[in-house]
């Protein structure tokens, strides 16, 4: 048997590996059967489920339980696998229900069910399903899945059907021509964005292109900050405010790090390493932030997604879409001045907490004090969000002005200044 460190360890890794696997694979899978109906709406992803994850893990390492019911445990592993899929179903049931979609929720049973599953079993108009229809317990083989317009997804076969004939209770899907589709989805998506610290100053109204004098403007303020090269804005088709405020971003981080901002390249484009949920990038090879057009050129779409990711605690509270240019800025800045993220967090916790610095310990005081994003990738990620909430929070929390505070001095001792 693993030794009880080691099974905690590897239980969060795999699960965390797992949750990034099926949520690519759902968001392909959406894409593709909405391509097949004209539609153009990005796939959500549902937050990670942290305290799920470390309750699974954490079971695993209580040394009076016999290893037969660790292995017991062990096991449940997989439940919490599917039940990354169905949070990814009640997500985009729910986003598209409110951008005025049909959507359907159905569950299916193995053949080998419970009692209890197969009293959930059936397909509900959503909003009248039931909650329990998105849970499962150990070993439990139902489906569920969710449709709007002709086509379902199931990320466990990586199938696509026909619509199920009606049942439980539901009603025919309405099917909508892609102006129908479009006119719905312009009609509710407005309507449900609100303006707040969390979500940023939401604008509704018609969008006007910037124009070219005024993309060409942007990239003159970028040039005098000292970027060494600004690149694909003129393929920019929002309003010149949103130009503005990105400009205005990197001018309050400049008079910060200004040899850091010099030293970067700025781009705008949708490249092969940038996902398409993904707002931007650091590219540490070519020195380069780059913007992503899926998102910048649709500010509706960029402030709504943002402002969701906020709610599920993946990216700090207290933040707006703003925060993305402090947040590439970050890995700019840690990969300019070779600042390791996992170093800072141990530092900054052991001055602070007594015993040593854990992965478990670790992701909890991160996760709670920060967000879960922060604790991605081995901490990489740390730096780059606590730069999002202390530079664009109105009231950044303790945990991110120890962890920019601690990085200045770090910067300041290599100057020799301190």
């Amino acid at each position: 048997m693993l030794g009880l460190d080691d099974r905690e360890g590897i239980c969060t890794e795999l699960l965390h590996g797992n949750y990034g696997e099926i949520m690519q694979t759902a968001e392909e899978i959406q894409k593709q059967l909405d391509r097949r109906q004209n539609l153009h709406m990005q796939p959500r992803r549902p937050a990670f489920p942290a305290e799920r994850v470390q309750q699974i893990a954490h079971s695993l390492v209580q040394p009076d339980v016999p290893d037969e019911k660790i292995v017991r445990r062990a096991g449940s592993t997989a439940t919490v696998s599917m039940s990354f899929h169905d949070d990814f179903v009640q997500e985009n049931a729910a986003f598209r229900a409110k951008a005025g979609l049909k959507c359907w929720i159905t569950r299916v049973t193995d053949g080998k069910c419970c009692a209890w599953c197969a009293k959930l079993a059936g397909r509900y108009e959503y909003g009248e399903e039931p909650e329990e229809v998105y849970h499962r317990h150990d070993n439990c083989g139902c489906s569920v899945t969710y449709e709007n317009g002709r086509q379902r997804q199931d990320v466990w076969s990586k199938r696509t059907w026909e619509a199920p004939a009606a049942g439980a209770g539901a009603k025919e899907p309405a099917r909508l021509t892609t102006e129908q589709a479009a006119a719905k989805e312009a009609e509710h998506l407005p309507k449900r964005l609100t303006q707040g610290a969390e979500s940023g100053t939401i604008d509704s109204g018609t969008s006007i292109t910037a124009t070219t004098e005024e993309i060409h403007h942007f990239i003159d303020q970028m040039t005098a900050l000292g970027f060494q090269s600004v690149t694909g804005f003129y393929s920019f088709t929002e309003r010149n405010s949103v130009l503005q405020e990105i400009a205005d971003d990197f001018t309050k981080l400049h008079a910060v790090f200004s040899d850091v901002i010099k030293s970067l390249h700025l781009h705008f484009e949708q490249t092969p390493t940038l996902g398409e949920s993904a707002y931007g990038e650091y590219d540490p090879a070519l020195h380069r932030i780059t913007l992503n057009p899926i998102f910048y050129n649709s500010l509706i779409y960029l402030q709504e997604s943002y402002a969701n990711d906020v709610r599920g605690n993946h990216h700090p509270k207290g933040t707006s879409y703003r925060a993305v240019i402090a947040h590439e800025t970050g890995h700019a800045v840690s990969d300019f001045y070779s600042i390791n993220g996992k170093q800072v967090a141990k530092q900054l916790y052991e001055g602070s907490h007594s015993g040593h610095f854990t992965r478990k310990q670790g992701d909890e005081w991160i996760t709670n004090g920060l967000c879960i994003y922060a604790a991605a990738f081995h901490y990489d990620e740390l730096i780059a969000e606590s730069f999002a909430e202390y530079y664009n929070s109105d009231s950044p929390r303790k945990l991110c002005k120890d962890i920019v505070s601690h990085i200045k001095k770090l910067i300041e001792r290599g100057r020799g200044i301190i």
